[in-house]
């Protein structure tokens, strides 16, 4: 897809439609099997710095990998919160 980076958009009817089906059958077997993973999408961008992102993380157990724990500092805002993390091990989820 062509454009400039800062290019707004708005593409959450596309992530609502086609890709969170099939993350959820990702995170269910991902879960069933104690496999660890993070997924991260931007479906909007208003072009001025306003991102909107869903992310989801699933330890094995207590146990997160180093890769994945440097993943969600880098997408912490600046203001020290989360954009949006689903964590489907345990309740632990973050705001």
């Amino acid at each position: 897809m062509a454009g400039k980076f800062n290019e707004p958009f708005d593409l959450e009817a596309i992530y609502d439609a086609e890709i969170a089906p099939l993350m959820t059958k990702i995170i269910d077997i991902c879960k069933t099997h104690g496999m660890p993973m993070v997924a991260s999408f931007e479906y909007a961008n208003d072009g001025n710095g306003g991102e909107d992102l869903c992310t989801s993380l699933i330890p094995r157990g207590e146990w997160l990998p180093p890769e994945f724990e440097r993943f969600v500092k880098s997408i912490r805002r600046p203001t020290g919160g989360l954009f949006a993390i689903t964590v489907t091990e345990g309740e632990r989820d973050a705001d």
